[in-house]
């Protein structure tokens, strides 16, 4: 929608409620496959049903179509329209069409690449969000190396300024724009990895892995266990929301992830107490 910008220069961004376009991805996911979902659930009339299918699918679209967020992309191509795909290879009634909304899906593939592509190609060396992310990861892999049993929240202020010193001074980083993690070794303010996974990497060792394969891995292949059609439309949102804490987002401001973990445990409940998980049903 630039055409309602005085300029042309494309300097707006898509961040919805949030400061970053990064944390918009977890809210758009949200927004656009919780309402397929609850249609499972809901007695509407076909037009309902039709008017929400379509709205989600155009606002899916629309951002993908205009996102700058590298991350968001990313998981597009390897998490969301995989899923997608499958869901239709499953249905007994879409997999009529499955060649028609295959190639929709391939499609959709493609713009989020040529998208990526371009943002990658102009922002690559110039924008410092690769020189953060790659140079935050390296030091937070540095740290766990010296720290398997981590080094909390104390210990962060202080070896992980430290391990990204070393990293900039190692070189290999120099082609980057490092001008946000230089910060990093003058301030606390801000002091991140830019990432849930690797900050906890960090604070927690191998105590936080096993934290992280019961709390989110082990939720993920539990749902998975659930035989029901709908529930992809909740798997899709799941992997993409550790996916993207494992990439590019924090999740401690981001209130849509811990209410959707919420709802997760009542849903599996539900499911668990109600459903017989043996045979998938449409």
């Amino acid at each position: 929608m630039s055409f309602i910008h005085a300029n042309p220069i494309k300097y707006w961004r898509v961040r919805l409620w949030t400061l970053e376009e990064s944390w918009t991805g977890t809210i758009l996911i949200l927004l656009t496959f919780f309402p397929v979902y609850f249609l499972y659930k809901l007695n509407l009339y076909r037009w309902k049903r039709a008017l929400t299918i379509t709205a989600s699918v155009i606002i899916f679209i629309s951002y993908v179509i205009v996102s700058e967020s590298k991350g968001f992309l990313v998981l597009v191509m390897i998490c969301v329209l995989p899923l997608a795909f499958q869901f239709i290879k499953k249905h007994k009634y879409l997999r009529r069409i499955s060649f028609i909304l295959a190639g929709f899906i391939l499609a959709l593939f493609v713009v989020a690449v040529i998208n990526l592509r371009d943002v990658m190609f102009d922002q690559f060396n110039n924008s410092i969000t690769f020189g953060t992310r790659f140079t935050s990861i390296y030091a937070a892999i540095d740290v766990f190396l010296h720290s398997y049993i981590g080094v909390g929240y104390s210990g962060f202020v202080n070896f992980y300024p430290q391990s990204i010193e070393a990293a900039m001074n190692s070189g290999v980083f120099d082609g980057f724009n490092l001008q946000e993690i230089k910060a990093y070794l003058s301030t606390t303010k801000a002091l991140s990895t830019k990432s849930e996974f690797f900050d906890n990497l960090i604070f927690g060792g191998i105590v936080y892995l096993y934290f992280f394969y019961k709390f989110f891995i082990q939720r993920y292949y539990n749902l998975s266990k659930i035989a029901r059609q709908e529930t992809y439309f909740l798997r899709i949102p799941l992997l993409f929301i550790i996916l993207a804490g494992i990439i590019y987002i924090t999740y401690h401001i981001k209130y849509e992830v811990w209410l959707f973990l919420a709802f997760l445990d009542f849903v599996q409940e539900y499911y668990y107490k109600n459903a017989e998980p043996t045979k998938e049903t449409t």
